[in-house]
């Protein structure tokens, strides 16, 4: 795929960026007086559609129905697919993890499931036979795994390990170098994320072994560092900051997949921005620790 066959959307995608939720305009909506009116100024500062909303506490469903008009417009603008399923390949994963734990913890948790992208939940629940070959398998595993070890965190692990390697392998189909590096920055961010948790829950090197991703560059450190004190909190600013600073090279590339890419990650970066105003809101929580947790996420 080359990058001029992203000539075409590119002026499309920077007016999209430009009607994105903006952190100066983020941070004004901070003294609003109640969350009844912080919900009109988003609908006059945004793209999302509040009309239906009748009570504040139900901002959730706009929010995922905005990233699902989203996610559906990108994948239809996009000349090579792979670029929007490496980043919506999650929630495909994270509904397989779902569809697993209820079938093998006997509990039902359909309000979990995530419909963003073009696998359907329900058919991943019900094992259809629409599903593509990479689901399949993941369900394969993800059922092995947890019948061999009647363990939910060895099921995610494995799940976890399981998309990384479809992601690297469609960034590799694609031939972006840039694809392929935010594939392993993400690898990265992860295997910190996991080590944070791994250290704080008191396991052992060995767990820690077997719940990274090899494929990352941060593998070797975590291992070798493993009983050394780290400020992790700092860490994982760094590692995150990584990956930020990675998607902000699309600003200078005249057209190619990091557009798109940088779009759906702004976009995904105004919904969190969202959910932390409105439940400062509705819970009441100081201006200044609302105003933090902004600067925080905009860093």
């Amino acid at each position: 795929m080359k990058d001029t066959e992203y000539a075409s959307i590119t002026g499309y995608l920077r007016v999209l960026e430009k009607r994105l939720l903006q952190s100066d305009a983020a941070l004004r909506l901070i003294d609003a007086k109640d969350a009844e009116e912080t919900v009109k100024l988003l609908a006059a500062s945004t793209t999302l559609d509040f009309s239906s909303l009748t009570r504040p506490e139900d901002y959730e469903e706009v929010i995922r129905a905005e990233l699902k008009r989203a996610y559906a417009e990108m994948a239809n603008l996009a000349p090579d697919k792979s670029v929007v399923e490496i980043i919506l390949s999650k929630y495909d994963y994270h509904n397989v993890k779902v569809a697993l734990k209820s079938k093998f913890l006997g509990k039902s948790h359909d309000r979990l499931y995530l419909d963003y992208t073009g696998i359907s939940p329900a058919d991943i629940k019900e094992w259809t036979d629409k599903l593509p070959a990479h689901i399949v398998a993941a369900l394969v595993l993800g059922e092995k795994t947890f019948t061999d070890s009647n363990d939910p965190q060895k099921l995610d692990i494995a799940l976890d390990k399981h998309m990384f390697a479809h992601q690297r392998e469609l960034a590799e189909k694609t031939g972006s170098e840039f694809l392929m590096e935010y594939v392993k920055l993400s690898i990265d961010f992860y295997n910190l994320k996991t080590f944070i948790r791994v250290k704080s829950m008191g396991r052992e090197l060995g767990f820690l072994k077997e719940a990274l991703v090899r494929e990352g560059t941060s593998y070797d450190y975590f291992t070798q560092n493993f009983d050394k004190a780290d400020d992790y909190g700092e860490l994982e600013k760094l590692k995150g900051g990584a990956l930020a600073a990675h998607i902000k090279k699309s600003k200078y590339v005249a057209f190619g997949p990091e557009i798109l890419l940088s779009y759906i990650f702004s976009k995904e970066n105004e919904a969190r921005q969202i959910r932390i105003i409105l439940t400062c809101k509705i819970n009441n929580i100081d201006n200044e620790i609302l105003r933090e947790r902004l600067r925080d996420n905009y860093a």
